[in-house]
């Protein structure tokens, strides 16, 4: 076995090598100012190419050795084949606008042993594959992803948290500020990770996802919350969403998605089912199709549209998975009040 790991790793290293269409640009930052530069009047860029080029869309863009390069509304328009903030040592990417295309491969938050972050405040991302975390033969990784702003995020095929090896070594970090939207078109989302507090992926509790890939696409949801149950406990941290949405009620947009446990995401529940915890829960298009899989998913508010499916809800006794409306604080304070009153009301007809 320890042989077939050793190849099936070298295969993975070629594999990964094989994917570059181009050149591969470090960032040196030879100016001195941090900006990733378009070529100027003197043909200067913060690469470590020819001083006439600047990465393109068959190149791919690495930022690595302890440097900091930061993407400015000011660049315009940059597409690349693969980008990476992190990549075997230290890199930060700092993006303040302009829009940002990882078109054919894949942009890494961290990769082989590397400790990346990528500060997102403005502008545009769009990439097919996001991978906060990425390492299927290394440890030590580290990646962090910051979103302030309410950037544009648009993801196409992929995103990841966490690496496809040992849970335990997972070191990813989310935060987000409220109102943060993730676009999912034709998009899968997986969770490795087993943080979701403040040094974890508590930035989903503010993040709302949009799936919209048409009638032909379904998508995978990883559930890592915690099942305790249908109570608003649930929707702190425990890798809740502040929204989830399918489609967007326009035409060719319809949203699919299949809820699915692949993966223990709690280290003290591990072999227990897990649940999805959503605050705001959104079926857009009469097309659209949300399947349970047999999986539980707790929500406090619904928008159905008229004709949207729920598939696939596990009822009666025993029931390993369904769909749950988690009651306002005041409603059940509310409820026990009622119940209360009822029972002063029966004993004051039994004394008459």
């Amino acid at each position: 076995m320890r042989n077939v790991t050793i190849v099936l790793a070298v295969a993975a290293v070629l594999a990964l090598a094989g994917q570059a269409q181009g050149a591969i640009f470090d960032w040196d930052n030879s100016l001195g100012d941090g900006l990733w530069h378009t070529i100027g009047a003197g043909g200067e860029t913060n690469w470590n190419r020819d001083n006439s080029e600047l990465p393109g869309s068959s190149d791919d863009a690495w930022i690595r050795g302890g440097r900091t390069a930061t993407f400015s509304a000011a660049t315009g328009n940059v597409s690349v084949y693969r980008m990476a903030a992190g990549y075997s040592g230290i890199g930060t990417f700092n993006q303040t606008g302009g829009s940002l295309t990882v078109g054919s491969g894949h942009f890494y938050i961290s990769e082989s042993s590397g400790t990346g972050t990528y500060n997102l405040s403005g502008g545009t991302l769009i990439t097919k594959r996001m991978y906060v975390e990425y390492d299927t033969w290394y440890d030590g990784n580290s990646a962090t992803w910051n979103i302030t702003n309410s950037p544009s995020i648009t993801i196409s095929q992929l995103l990841q948290f966490g690496k496809s090896a040992d849970l335990d070594e997972n070191n990813c970090i989310l935060t987000a500020v409220t109102g943060t939207v993730i676009h999912m078109t034709g998009s899968q989302f997986e969770n490795m990770c087993q943080n979701d507090g403040v040094t974890g992926l508590a930035g989903l509790n503010n993040i709302t996802f949009i799936f919209k890939g048409g009638l032909g696409d379904v998508d995978t949801f990883e559930v890592g919350g915690e099942n305790v149950g249908c109570i608003a406990g649930g929707l702190s941290e425990n890798f809740a969403l502040e929204g989830l949405a399918l489609g967007t009620g326009a035409d060719t947009e319809e949203g699919n998605i299949q809820l699915v446990d692949t993966h223990d995401n709690h280290v003290d529940t591990s072999g227990k089912a897990e649940a999805l915890y959503v605050e705001t829960l959104t079926l857009n298009d009469p097309d659209s199709v949300l399947d349970l899989n047999g999986k539980w998913l707790y929500y406090e508010n619904l928008v159905l549209a008229n004709g949207a499916t729920i598939a696939n809800v596990v009822t009666g006794a025993g029931a390993t998975g369904g769909i749950c409306e988690i009651p306002e604080p005041a409603t059940m304070t509310l409820l026990g009040l009622g119940g209360i009153g009822v029972l002063l009301k029966r004993r004051r007809k039994s004394r008459a």
